[in-house]
């Protein structure tokens, strides 16, 4: 950093560059750190914070909401935030134990949700597509539409044929 005479580097990445030990490294000296986090790898403590519809700002300005109360419009293209501050004992590489604070921030898109519900609606609805076609099924990958199908053994009481039934899952 001296190198460049530069007063303060902050490092921005994402959760796989973020360890603790990277964490401890960037937070002292001129240097500080963003890390994007998922929410299902948050602490259960912190994720309910995250989740918990009160407490919310609208950017850029200082009264406090409800998300359950925001019009959820095609026009409101508000960006929704809220922040907290931690403070976590930890080890270091030696051992030694150091006291970390973090300031979390937590935003919400009525836009992105609206796009996120399309894109789950469209993979449905492909999903009901392939329980037609179970030969398709077997390609499933951490996104694809077969995750929504469900296989079942059809009894041999019943008057079907027995074998593989496959049905789509309802939306939630």
């Amino acid at each position: 950093m001296h190198e460049f005479s530069l007063g303060k580097f902050v490092v921005c990445t994402d959760a796989g560059l973020g360890s603790m030990a990277n964490r401890l490294y960037n937070n002292a000296e001129n240097r500080a750190f963003v890390v994007t986090q998922s929410l299902k790898k948050m602490e259960n403590s912190l994720r309910e914070w995250a989740l918990d519809p009160n407490g919310w700002t609208v950017l850029g300005d200082t009264v406090k909401c409800n998300l359950t109360q925001i019009n959820d419009v095609s026009d409101n293209i508000n960006i929704y935030y809220k922040e907290r501050k931690t403070r976590e004992e930890v080890k270091d590489e030696y051992g030694k134990k150091t006291i970390l604070e973090q300031k979390m921030i937590v935003s919400y898109l009525p836009k992105y949700r609206r796009y996120q519900r399309e894109v789950r609606a469209g993979q449905i609805e492909r999903a009901a597509q392939m329980a037609n076609r179970p030969a398709r099924l077997s390609r499933k990958k951490a996104n694809d539409p077969a995750r929504f199908v469900e296989q079942t053994q059809s009894p041999k009481k019943e008057k079907l044929p027995a074998g593989k039934w496959y049905s789509c899952l309802k939306p939630q």
